[in-house]
């Protein structure tokens, strides 16, 4: 019954449309999650660079985070919109507001912000549509401008950047990231920038590391990435330390990794694997494994053919939290979504414990 059934989702994966489903991927997010608030300082053409960018740099003097975006508007075209600020309330983003309609901008108003954040307690990095910028210690820093994105070019338009969702390194004095196809740092102090030379990893002929999400382990020692991390696509997940790079879980032609996660205080690895072809496949099971490959251990896994862990991993100091998808039996849709979490101390229980 269980071939069958997944036979019938792999031949409803064939027949659909090539893309992750919609009901899973709207569903996703940041933890914890909250709604926080920007201001929109102006709107400008999509052509109007200079204006953009003498805004974007004299904005930059309320010491909050600045950043633009690209929207279309009906029977206007694309516009390019200026906000500054990331709010936990709709009070205190009314404050800066306020200042700004007193001092230069009267069309400024307050509204919800689509961007990303990746929190450590009051410290968090994030990426823009335009630069990586980082908070510590109460002060936004812009640690990397990504250039002239979303702006109107000879050649069209050049809608965003081919960059990752930044990771603190474990001392936070450092972003992790991808950027044009190359693992960097930067210094969150002097914003030094530092370009990992990647030796041995499978290189994309034609684009690259790709998507690889760098993230530090907590020892610092190592440096972990996926590649090729691209939609259905068999996934490895690699480590780089000074000495060497080396494949540590390898894909296959059905299972392949998909996310992962470093324990925060020890150099232990969390990873999805899971099946890397189909629309309806959004997951696996969660995995553990030692930095040389030696120790690998199952540590959640889904227990109905109908059933599925999500790739959307996240974890903190106590906990990893994870997502169970549940999907129909008739047509492979996902019928619910169940957030669930796992204290660390017992997943460590289950990694040491001797293979029977």
């Amino acid at each position: 019954m269980k071939k069958m059934y997944m036979i019938a989702l792999f031949l409803f994966s064939v027949n659909t449309i090539l893309r992750p489903n919609t009901d899973y991927w709207n569903s996703r997010i940041a933890l914890p999650e909250k709604t926080v608030y920007s201001i929109q300082v102006a709107s400008f053409p999509a052509q109007s660079k200079a204006a953009v960018l003498a805004l974007y740099d004299s904005l930059k003097q309320y010491g909050e985070l600045v950043y633009y975006e690209k929207v279309r508007i009906d029977k206007k075209g694309e516009w390019i919109r200026v906000k500054i600020g990331m709010f936990e309330s709709y009070e205190l983003a009314g404050a800066l507001e306020g200042k700004l309609i007193h001092e230069c901008r009267q069309d400024a108003f307050i509204t919800k912000s689509t961007l990303l954040i990746r929190r450590f307690g009051d410290d968090f990095a994030i990426k823009t549509p335009n630069a990586l910028w980082a908070k510590l210690d109460g002060k936004f820093v812009e640690c990397f401008n990504f250039g002239e994105v979303l702006f109107y070019t000879d050649k069209g338009y050049h809608n965003w950047a081919d960059y990752t969702q930044p990771f603190f390194t474990p001392d936070k004095k450092q972003l992790i990231y991808e950027f044009d196809n190359k693992i960097y740092l930067t210094d969150t102090d002097s914003l030094t920038i530092t370009i990992l030379n990647i030796k041995n990893a499978h290189y994309n002929r034609h684009i690259g590391i790709v998507n690889s999400v760098p993230q530090m382990s907590p020892s610092g020692k190592y440096i972990a990435f996926i590649s090729d991390n691209l939609w259905e696509s068999e996934s490895h997940l690699w480590l780089y330390s000074k000495d060497s790079t080396y494949k540590i879980v390898n894909a296959t032609s059905s299972l392949s990794v998909k996310n992962f996660r470093w324990h925060p205080q020890q150099d232990i690895i969390f990873y999805v694997f899971g099946f890397p072809f189909g629309t309806i496949s959004v997951g696996g099971d969660i995995y553990a494994t030692d930095t040389m490959g030696n120790q690998v251990k199952l540590i959640k896994s889904y227990q109905k053919i109908n059933e599925e862990i999500s790739m959307d991993i996240e974890i903190d100091e106590e906990y990893l939290y994870y997502k169970n998808v549940y999907f129909s039996e008739s047509g492979g849709r996902i019928a619910k979504i169940v957030e669930k979490k796992a204290k660390l101390d017992s997943l460590l229980t289950v990694f040491n414990s001797k293979i029977k």
